[in-house]
């Protein structure tokens, strides 16, 4: 009984640790170059882009930082209100909304504990991609809803 048990615990073990193993893992992230047209002009983002489901869901957890003009794109094939919350963030973001390449919603400053208030930010309508950047840059950048929005690769 103690061998089976131990067997079990065993195979329970190596399971979990293949699971984190691939959570945590290392993927290489496409670059693409997001860029705005608000009303001062053209602003350009670097962004790694989150085009699988394993990368969509890591996100920027983990990071310590983002620099300035950098972020993270997240690409969906249809529009959705897809959900994003703060599990395992290090500092605060801003996040664009974007559909059919309009900012359609603004969320800024989204703290890292609100993850453990429970809160989960959706877009106010549906959008095709969302776009995390460093707190403070949708402001310092004049970004607002209705600017257009290209992603160049």
């Amino acid at each position: 009984m103690r061998k089976m048990i131990f067997i079990v615990l065993a195979v329970l073990i190596l399971i979990l640790g293949a699971a984190a193993g691939f959570y945590f893992r290392e993927e290489s992230y496409e670059k693409a170059e997001i860029v705005f047209k608000t009303e001062d002009g053209e602003v350009k983002f670097l962004a790694e882009a989150a085009d699988t489901a394993g990368k969509r869901m890591k996100g920027l957890s983990g990071r310590e930082s983002l620099g300035e003009r950098e972020g993270m794109i997240f690409i969906y094939s249809k529009p959705g209100r897809p959900g994003f919350w703060m599990k395992g963030m290090e500092f605060p973001i801003d996040i664009v909304w974007i559909k059919e390449e309009k900012v359609v919603g603004i969320t800024e400053n989204m703290m890292p504990e609100s993850f453990w208030k429970g809160k989960i930010f959706y877009p106010p309508e549906t959008a095709d991609m969302v776009l995390e950047i460093k707190a403070g840059e949708v402001g310092k950048n004049n970004i607002k809803m209705g600017d257009k929005v290209k992603i160049v690769k």
